[in-house]
């Protein structure tokens, strides 16, 4: 009888080995898995960021745009204003003064102050 009970124990010892070294992998298994959807995870983030930052410039690009389609097209009317009054004879002195100092020109030796306390 003492022979069998050794057996016993020998023979049960033998699926508890096995069953440890199969947790072992398993777990080893579960920390790749993981450490994969982490990556994963992190990449897509940090190509949202990226496809965030790149549409925010292209935005400012297109507004920047748009203010300068702008300025040509008034620049464009008013320079159309003035040939029409140029063609016309509608335009007097006063108007083409007024257009020419807005563009920063200024008579020969002409001197301008601006008063800083109001802002101009």
């Amino acid at each position: 009888m003492a022979v069998e009970r050794k057996a016993r124990k020998t023979s049960g010892a033998a699926p508890v080995e096995k069953q440890k070294k199969t947790k072992k992998r398993f777990s080893l298994w579960k920390i790749l898995v993981l450490a994969l959807a982490v990556f994963g995870i992190c990449f897509f983030v940090k190509a949202e960021l990226d496809i965030y930052a790149e549409t925010a410039e292209y935005n400012r690009q297109l507004a920047g745009l748009q203010q300068a389609e702008k300025e040509v097209a008034l620049s464009i009317a008013e320079k159309e204003e003035l040939r029409q009054g140029l063609l016309n004879g509608d335009a007097n002195d006063e108007t083409i003064i007024r257009i020419i100092r807005s563009r920063g020109y200024v008579y020969p030796d002409e001197v301008i102050y601006y008063d800083v306390e109001k802002g101009e």
